[in-house]
């Protein structure tokens, strides 16, 4: 698989970024089987950080249970990446210049990226729907089908 370079990533997903690019990065997802039009989770808690004022998430639409201080929400699988993208070159890798932005690096961007990977490989793989952990991570199905789930196991 050819990885495209980080900055191309990042431009991919922006408003002002190049549409081929991220037709690029769709077409390679379609290709692995990742599913586009599924929306992933993006955990943001707490007050804006200086992470999220030099670019913030691209979230589409608030999770049904964001209030007060969780404003947790759905992205584009291709936005996530990008932000992860962004999180990993120019705030944990490469951050020479100013160590401000690695000090609010947070759990909840690092478990973030985590879940992204998670998915895009157990997606790549089939194992997504296979397992169902679709459905499990889904909390709008409640309680009752994440025990339904548990108890196929």
């Amino acid at each position: 698989m050819r990885y495209a370079p980080v900055k191309r990533i990042q431009a991919a997903s922006t408003a002002h970024g190049i549409p081929s690019l991220k037709n690029e990065l769709e077409q390679r997802l379609r290709k692995a089987g990742v599913n586009l039009a599924e929306e992933f989770y993006w955990n943001l808690r707490g007050k804006r950080t200086r992470i999220e004022i030099r670019r913030q998430p691209e979230i589409t639409k608030r999770a049904p249970w964001a209030a007060y201080e969780v404003r947790d929400g759905q992205i584009h699988i291709t936005d996530a990446i990008a932000y992860a993208s962004f999180l990993r070159s120019q705030i944990a890798a490469h951050s020479h210049e100013d160590k401000r932005f690695l000090r609010v690096l947070s759990v909840y961007e690092v478990s973030n990226t985590q879940f992204l990977a998670r998915r895009l490989l157990l997606e790549s793989l089939g194992f997504w729907r296979k397992l169902d952990a679709h459905r499990a991570l889904d909390l709008r199905n409640g309680t009752k089908r994440k025990r339904q789930i548990l108890s196929k196991k």
